[in-house]
This record gives C-alpha cells, sequence and structure tokens, in this order.
C-alpha cells in the first residue's frame, strides 16, 4: 500500500520535463518593469489585456518607456476613432485635463471599464514622456459617437460651407440628446456631391476627407465586414497620408485585435490581417499579453432615478479578469513583481511547441491545431493584485 502511495505521489505531483523545461525558460528570462526597462526594437510594438484594471495602465507605460530609448517619436494607435485622436492630441500640447477627462468619458462609450482615474493618469504620463519623445495619437477604430465629429466639422468648415446649415443642425440636435443618424446621411451624401463647391469653404481638406470617411461607415459599412477589416482600411488609408513606418508604433487594443493568427470561433483581428495582407512580417510586429493574477477590474457605474453618479462595483472572480482563461498560475511562480515581463521567444523557448501554453481555457478562444504560443503572441506582462479602475467621476 505504502509503495502504490508513493507511485501516485510521483505520477501525480512529479513536474514532466515539459513543464521544467518552462519553469526554467521564465526563470531565465523575465524581468521586473518596477526596476528596468526593456529594449523593444520593433515597427510595431502591440500591447493587449483585460479592461478595466489599474495596474495595466502601469505597464502599457513601462513598455512605451521601452521605445523611447531609440526612437525619434512615437504613433500611439489607442482603441479610439479619428475625432477622439484629434482631441487627446490636442491634450498632449495644451495638457488642459478638462479635455482629458471630457475625451476619457467619451471613449467610455465605446469600454466603460476604461472610463477610469487610472486611464486619465496614464494619459498625464504620456504627455509627460511627450516632452521627452513627441507621441502623435492615432484613431483608426470605428466611430464612437458623433459628438467630436460635428464640433471638428463646425471648426474647420465656413460659413459658406454648402451643408453648413445641417451640420448647425446636428449640434444642436446632439445636445438636444436626439438622434442625428439621418441628419448624418445627408450631410455625408451632399458633400460627396458638392466635393468641388466644398473646397473653398474647408480649411483642412486631409481632416475633413477623413471624418467623412468615418461618418460614411457609420452607416455604409458592408454586410457581414467585421470591425478589424474597418480598422484595417482606416490604417492603410491614414497610413498613405502619414506614413507610419517612419516611427515607431504603439498600438492598445483588446485581446481578440491583437492575436497575430485568428482562432478557430472567430475573425481575423486587426494585427493578423497586417500579417496576412503582407503589410508587415510576423516578426516586425512583437504583440505582448497583459494576465491579470489576484485582481480586480471595474464593472458597473451605477446611477439614481436623475441620471447621477452614485457609485460603481467591481469584478474579481476568473472570467471577468481572464484568470479563468489565461494561465496565470504558470507564470506566477516566477514574477519578480507585480509587474513581470516575460519574453517568450528567445533561444530554446519551450513556447514553439504545438499549444498554446499562456491559454488554459480553450473554449472561450479556440486556438487552431498545430499553433504554437508564438504564433499567437510574444511576450507576457504578469500583472498581480491590481485594483480595478476607479470612475473617472470618483476624481477630486
Amino acid at each position: 500500500m505504502r509503495n502504490l502511495l508513493l507511485i501516485f505521489v510521483i505520477l501525480f505531483f512529479t513536474p514532466t520535463k515539459a513543464e521544467e523545461d518552462i519553469k526554467c525558460y521564465l526563470t531565465n528570462h523575465r524581468t521586473d518593469l518596477r526596476k528596468e526597462v526593456r529594449k523593444l526594437e520593433y515597427p510595431i510594438v502591440g500591447f493587449t489585456v483585460i479592461h478595466g484594471s489599474s495596474k495595466a495602465e502601469e505597464a502599457e507605460i513601462a513598455l512605451i518607456s521601452s521605445l523611447q530609448q531609440k526612437n525619434d517619436s512615437l504613433y500611439y494607435f489607442p482603441e479610439i476613432d479619428y475625432a477622439s485622436a484629434c482631441y487627446f492630441n490636442r491634450y498632449l500640447e495644451s495638457g488642459d485635463t478638462t479635455l482629458l477627462k471630457k475625451q476619457i468619458i467619451n471613449y467610455g462609450h465605446r469600454v466603460p471599464q476604461e472610463e477610469g482615474i487610472a486611464v486619465y493618469e496614464k494619459w498625464k504620463r504620456l504627455r509627460e514622456l511627450s516632452k521627452e519623445m513627441p507621441v502623435k495619437v492615432f484613431g483608426i477604430d470605428i466611430l464612437i459617437d458623433y459628438g467630436n465629429y460635428i464640433d471638428l466639422l463646425l471648426e474647420i468648415t465656413t460659413q459658406e460651407y454648402p451643408q453648413h446649415k445641417i451640420l448647425e443642425l446636428c449640434h444642436s440636435e446632439l445636445l438636444s440628446g436626439n438622434d442625428i443618424s439621418d441628419n448624418i446621411k445627408i450631410l455625408v451624401n451632399e458633400h460627396i456631391k458638392n466635393t468641388e463647391r466644398n473646397n473653398n469653404s474647408v480649411k483642412d481638406n486631409i481632416m475633413m476627407d477623413l471624418l467623412m470617411n468615418d461618418l460614411a461607415n457609420s452607416f455604409q459599412t458592408k454586410t457581414g465586414q467585421s470591425r478589424d477589416s474597418v480598422i484595417y482600411e482606416n490604417y492603410v488609408r491614414q497610413d498613405k497620408i502619414f506614413n507610419f513606418r517612419n516611427q515607431a508604433q504603439f498600438i492598445r487594443m483588446g485581446v481578440f485585435h491583437m492575436v497575430k493568427e485568428n482562432m478557430e470561433n472567430m475573425n481575423q483581428g486587426f494585427i493578423g490581417m497586417l500579417i496576412k495582407k503582407e503589410r508587415y512580417h510576423s516578426n516586425e510586429i512583437y504583440s505582448v499579453l497583459g494576465i491579470l493574477s489576484e485582481s480586480e477590474v471595474l464593472w458597473k457605474k451605477t446611477y439614481n432615478e436623475a441620471g447621477k453618479y452614485i457609485g460603481f462595483s467591481t469584478k474579481s472572480d476568473g472570467f471577468y479578469t481572464g484568470s479563468d482563461i489565461f494561465n496565470s498560475e504558470l507564470l506566477c511562480k516566477n514574477a519578480l513583481s507585480d509587474i513581470t515581463f516575460f519574453p517568450l521567444g528567445n533561444i530554446k523557448t519551450p513556447f514553439l511547441d504545438d499549444d498554446f501554453l499562456i491559454l488554459k481555457n480553450k473554449t472561450v478562444m479556440v486556438p487552431k491545431k498545430g499553433k504554437s504560443t508564438l504564433d499567437y503572441i510574444d511576450a507576457v506582462i504578469l500583472i498581480s493584485q491590481s485594483p480595478a479602475n476607479i470612475p473617472i467621476e470618483e476624481l477630486q
């Protein structure tokens, strides 16, 4: 009986060679981002993490700092539209925190968990970094809402603009809380019909074209066209104008947008499209996955009957923080701090095996057979004991 018990212990509690190889690799290839900045020299560095946890923003700033060491400036792509990017650029130039707060609230219409103080502080830190290396924000995502677009169109057109009355009507209706989608269709269609007449009444034709493109996409998107394909088309359109390859690019978007290879149960993500359509080779894009451990995320804000903010709730269980999806246990034993960086593609890496080793739950995300971890991502940041992002309404 004792011998049987010993065999049981050996079989079930002794690490396999594969597990030992992973542990040895992670021990030898890790960086405490609290103490050391990694040097990442790639045309594109991407970062993705479950939304709504405060230390994720600190990890992002650490990654951005790693790009500053060799580049003249940084092109920054958060999960926002073109008009929002224009206003975030104004914040970086002016330091106007009222404008910053307004844009974070606007961004919250898309990702409510990001409408918080940690994101606000991230942008303030980004502005400080931009004094050492200029940062320019680009918005290539689908339109969040019409407000920023109408405000910018009113700025860059004169009273002689043929559609100026429609713009003023849209502005007035927005202030009243009314739907303006029908007026937007009229505005875009009339603008296209009167292209030649528009020229003398538009102060910035490049901005006008990009604004109108997003407005048109808000009601003309092809049937079955994915959000990522629109993001890709917007990237290509703006690349022709701004030549993105000239500067380091940092992209911060959700997980599904940032994996290099698509999963069996989802469409191709934006980063994957850049590779599949041969705009970049896979080794030119460095995709970093943030994994939360023992952490919380902002979940919902609560309001009274009059619509006034009165509080918020958080989530800390595995599904909402991603710890039921990603294999944080694999990393926790080798963490150096609450923000530890693990590059997965160094010499003698075990992450080339035909399995997505970082992925624990293969039903939420279904990897393709024969694809390794490194087909999807290049590195992991383990983020531990991270408090939830606090709503910006709590800002004193």
